[in-house]
């Protein structure tokens, strides 16, 4: 049985989920080009940027299209917002789960590009973090130009 409905009735439960655990039901969505991690530190690239919900929608439906499991995660808050992600995988039993990070971690922003570099790649050598090692998650964020806003 296929339990992963389209998208938009995914997150409106997934928004649901989030109320009943005391998080924000506004959700900047991450993606692989803008978190990294060691251990139970999590460096976040300007996450006032994410607010679009265009590639983690493909990346979503994209899944639903094969055998995928998929998971909707919020793994922390910033700012009055949940930081969430859509995961694939592991398995293929077409199933949809909701979680939130419960374990302490400590989430770090980076605004600066070379900051960034840096500690991304710091990150990679030491090792990532298990959660982000084992998270198929959409390559890069669909950023919302300010030209096209209005």
């Amino acid at each position: 049985m296929d339990s992963r409905i389209p998208f938009d009735d995914a997150i409106s439960v997934f928004l649901d989920f989030l109320n009943s655990q005391g998080w924000s039901r506004d959700v900047l969505w991450l993606s692989r080009d803008r978190i990294t991690g060691h251990r139970t530190d999590y460096w976040i690239y300007k996450p006032d940027e994410l607010h679009s919900v265009i590639s983690t929608r493909g990346w979503y439906e994209d899944a639903r299209k094969e055998d995928w499991n998929l998971r909707i995660e919020g793994i922390g808050q910033y700012s009055g917002s949940t930081l969430a992600f859509v995961a694939r995988g592991p398995g293929k039993s077409r199933s949809l789960n909701f979680a939130v990070l419960t374990s302490t971690c400590r989430l770090h922003i980076m605004n600066s590009r070379l900051r960034w570099f840096v500690c991304r790649n710091a990150c990679r050598v030491r090792g990532e973090s298990p959660m982000l090692l084992n998270a198929d998650i959409p390559m890069r964020a669909e950023l919302i130009s300010v030209a096209n806003v209005g």
